[in-house]
């Protein structure tokens, strides 16, 4: 499944970083990891990044200053911002989306939660690019519900 597409773990909890980073790199991934916005931000100016996964609250900030971060990286291709975080009441949940959070994790994540994250964001980045060349995007036609038409 990898392509080398830069994937960041940004969580101020060195054992729930490291739990992700383990995770991504079963699946074969080379994660990038952060302990703050701050290093976040560092990584950010240096290189692009193509999906953060990111704690609601980290030791100097939170998950809008990473939305905020990847905003501003002066790379074309924004990141996606997936937030981790423990069950959301669902206004919670709202905000965090209107916010601008590609997708929304719990906690405790799993392995199938990350690669399905990483399966909607790769979609949304080839997406764009077609958007870009004046392509239509991709999108399924509409299934019928097996009960359709029985009366």
């Amino acid at each position: 499944m990898n392509d080398q597409w830069p994937i960041m773990v940004v969580s101020s909890d060195l054992e729930s970083r490291r739990s992700v980073v383990r995770m991504l790199v079963s699946q074969g991934f080379e994660p990038i990891s952060a302990a703050s916005v701050g290093e976040c931000r560092e990584v950010l100016d240096k290189q692009e990044v193509g999906l953060i996964f990111s704690e609601g609250q980290l030791i100097d900030g939170d998950y809008q200053d990473i939305l905020a971060s990847a905003l501003y990286a002066p790379y074309r291709s924004k990141a996606r911002v997936v937030l981790i975080a423990p069950q959301m009441k669902p206004e919670a949940y709202q905000e965090a989306k209107r916010a601008g959070v590609f997708d929304v994790i719990s906690l405790p994540c799993r392995s199938t939660n990350l690669e399905w994250a990483i399966i909607l964001a790769k979609r949304d980045e080839r997406n764009r690019k077609k958007e870009r060349l004046g392509i239509a995007p991709y999108s399924r036609p509409p299934v019928k519900s097996a009960a359709a038409g029985i009366s």
